[in-house]
């Protein structure tokens, strides 16, 4: 856990501990609720689907980093999607597709955004 301090001129504007979490998946999963930043590495063995977290979770600010560490989505696609209405930039669902692809999504309050 790191601290953040943002500041304008001697003035702190925003003070906060950032928490930065790493994961490692290869199934099929729904994410769970951070404080801060994750970075998700994927290594999957067949096509998966991961589940973002409500964003009624309170989740303004939180950022979801998706990788394909193994550099096989091309033909085992990573399917990101949201629950309950909520989107990525006005879609349900984003497919990484790309090997080595990196998906960062930012929780708005409303919705993700890439």
């Amino acid at each position: 856990m790191s601290d953040v301090e943002i500041r304008i001129g001697a003035s702190p504007i925003v003070s906060s501990q950032v928490a930065e979490e790493y994961i490692e998946i290869s199934t099929t999963s729904t994410l769970s609720v951070y404080s801060g930043g994750v970075f998700v590495s994927v290594t999957n063995a067949a096509a998966i689907t991961i589940t973002l977290p409500d964003i009624s979770s309170n989740l303004r600010g939180v950022t979801y980093t998706i990788k394909d560490s193994n550099g096989l989505a091309a033909t085992r696609n990573i399917t990101v999607q949201c629950n309950n209405g909520f989107t990525i930039d006005g879609e349900t669902n984003y497919i990484i597709k790309t090997p080595y692809e990196c998906l960062k999504l930012l929780c708005n309050g409303k919705w993700y955004k890439v």
